[in-house]
C-alpha cells in the first residue's frame, strides 16, 4: 500500500521534471527555470529537476545561481564530472580562472572539460609569463613557490606546467648519489 502511494508521487514529479526539460529543449528556458524550482519546494533532492535548472541557468547566464545548484548538484552525486565540467565553464565566464581551472581538472574524464583545461592553462601561462617579465615582485614570489604566486593571482596551473610557463625555469633535478662500496 505504502510502495503504491509513493510511485503515485513520483510519477507526477517525474512528469513536471519532463515538461520543465520539454520547456528547456523549446527555447523557453524561463519557463523551464520556474518549473524547475516549483519541483525542488516540493522536492528539494530532486536531480532531474536540478539538472534541468542547472541547464536553464546556464543559457540565461544566471551563472552566480548556477554554482548554488551546481553545489547542490555535485553534493547529491559527488563523482559526476559532468558538474564540475558546467562549473568551470561558469567560473571561467565570471572570470574566476583559478576556480575554473580545477573544476575542469575534477571534470577532465570528459573531453570538452579536458580541452578546456587545455585552452585555460596555455592562457594562463601566458600570463605567468607576461607577469614574470613585468612584474618583479611577482617574479620573486614565483621563484619562491609558484602555487602561492599563482594562487593570489586568482591562478591555478597543474605542477607539470609550472615549468615551461617561464623561459629558463630551470626546476630542481633530483641528485643521483652513488653508494659507497
Amino acid at each position: 500500500m505504502e510502495e503504491n502511494v509513493r510511485r503515485r508521487k513520483a510519477v507526477p514529479s517525474a512528469l513536471r521534471v519532463s515538461r520543465a526539460a520539454a520547456a528547456l529543449t523549446l527555447g523557453r528556458c524561463d519557463e523551464a527555470e520556474s518549473q524547475a524550482w516549483a519541483i525542488l519546494k516540493t522536492d528539494p533532492s530532486n536531480i532531474g529537476a536540478m539538472e534541468v535548472l542547472a541547464r536553464a541557468l546556464w543559457r540565461q547566464a544566471k551563472l552566480e545561481e548556477l554554482l548554488t545548484v551546481l553545489d547542490r548538484l555535485s553534493a547529491a552525486n559527488p563523482g559526476e564530472p559532468g558538474y564540475a565540467a558546467l562549473r568551470g565553464s561558469a567560473l571561467q565566464s565570471l572570470g574566476r580562472y583559478g576556480e575554473a581551472a580545477r573544476a575542469f581538472e575534477r571534470g577532465s574524464q570528459i573531453p570538452t572539460a579536458r580541452r578546456a583545461l587545455d585552452e585555460l592553462q596555455k592562457w594562463q601561462e601566458d600570463l605567468i609569463r607576461d607577469l614574470h617579465a613585468s612584474d618583479p615582485v611577482f617574479r620573486v614570489h614565483f621563484a619562491r613557490s609558484p602555487g602561492q604566486a599563482c594562487s593570489a593571482r586568482g591562478l591555478y596551473l597543474a605542477p607539470r606546467i609550472y615549468e615551461p610557463a617561464i623561459p629558463g625555469f630551470e626546476p630542481p633535478r633530483p641528485q643521483l648519489y652513488s653508494r659507497p662500496s
